[in-house]
């Protein structure tokens, strides 16, 4: 008798093709949690952790997971964007105010008025833009190109920040430098006279119910010291 037999071939190739790339990027991980692990271990990331108790190879796997994430899923974005975008130009401002050149501080300066330019559309178009892919990732790395310092032929610092403020917000500043002037000065006027309003409102208010505000307190405090006495004859 033949006996037939209906047997599917295995798909071995996909198989090994797939065991393949998962050996891959698990060896290309651990390259880069070494690479990350052996620089840290030169930063004072290392005393910290030793202190901490805890061993610079899971600090150094944190950091590879989190960027994985933060690249592939935008996790923490807006906190990672913002404080990239305040604390390296912070430390970078306040040297420059210490400093007796005057260079710096224009850079510096030029910064923060950029990014508060910027500011004002991503704010209204982040919550749209967040949606798209690698939209975070691609923010910092232009973040980066705004405040990290480079040095020209000339040996002349410059970053991204004096690229975008001559060719984007002069330019707009000077074309409408009249108006925005004459916002800005009647803004400050009525924000001060508010202001005075504020204060004289506050001020009469405190006088007129000055009587009622110390009654109210001394009650409060008969009531607690009556209070405290019953406890005390309950106790005794």
């Amino acid at each position: 008798l033949e006996q037939k037999t209906n047997k599917k071939p295995k798909p071995k190739k996909k198989r090994r093709k797939t065991k393949t790339k998962f050996a891959k990027m698990a060896t290309e991980a651990k390259q880069a949690t070494k690479e990350v692990t052996d620089k840290l271990s030169r930063t004072p990331v290392k005393a910290l952790a030793d202190k901490a108790g805890i061993d610079i190879a899971y600090v150094g796997v944190g950091i590879v997971i989190f960027s994985i994430l933060f690249v592939l899923l935008g996790f923490c974005g807006s906190l990672v964007t913002s404080l990239a975008a305040f604390f390296y130009p912070l430390y970078r401002s306040l040297k420059a105010i210490r400093t007796e050149r005057d260079d710096d501080d224009t850079i510096w300066l030029t910064y923060w008025v950029v990014y508060a330019f910027l500011q004002l559309f991503d704010n209204f178009s982040e919550w749209i833009l967040a949606y798209f892919p690698f939209y975070y990732p691609l923010k910092l790395a232009f973040l980066c190109w705004l405040m990290v310092p480079r040095t020209d032929a000339d040996g002349n610092e410059y970053m991204g920040a004096k690229t975008l403020y001559t060719s984007l917000v002069r330019p707009a500043y000077d074309k409408n430098k009249q108006s925005i002037d004459d916002f800005m000065k009647s803004t400050t006027a009525v924000l001060g006279e508010l202001t005075q309003e504020f204060k004289q409102a506050l001020k009469e208010l405190v006088t007129q119910n000055a009587s009622k505000i110390f009654g109210l307190i001394s009650n409060f405090s008969a009531k607690g010291a009556e209070a405290d006495k019953k406890a005390e004859e309950k106790s005794s």
